[in-house]
């Protein structure tokens, strides 16, 4: 299970973590950002949910990127306990990456599973 990708909140995300098929949950760290405003997804209509998710692969694939510039740009863990995880997304966070609050959420929600 992914808790939250590169891609979630309209590429603003620093993190991808998920679930490992190794146990444990593995995060990697983002180590670029793109520049500009990204185009967000309008969900209004099929016609302009379509339109928008064009504009936006349009948009990264000719975007320039920059170091995000932070202590732990490009860094994995691998195999973390749902505590752990939890531990260091919001460690991330507090140090300044884009991390979502509903990840953090959804991992301490599952603590009791694993």
């Amino acid at each position: 299970m992914s808790y939250c990708r590169l891609s979630d909140d309209n590429f603003a995300c620093d993190i991808y973590a998920y679930d490992s098929i190794n146990g444990g949950i593995n995060i990697h760290v983002a180590d670029l950002r793109y520049l500009g405003d990204i185009p967000k997804i309008d969900m209004t209509s099929i016609d302009t949910m379509v339109s928008t998710r064009l504009a936006q692969n349009k948009f990264i694939k000719s975007a320039e990127t920059k170091p995000i510039g932070l202590s732990r740009d490009g860094t994995s863990y691998y195999g973390l306990s749902r505590c752990d995880a939890v531990s260091m997304l919001v460690s991330l966070k507090k140090e300044g990456y884009c991390v979502p609050d509903n990840a953090i959420i959804a991992i301490q929600e599952d603590k009791d599973e694993g």
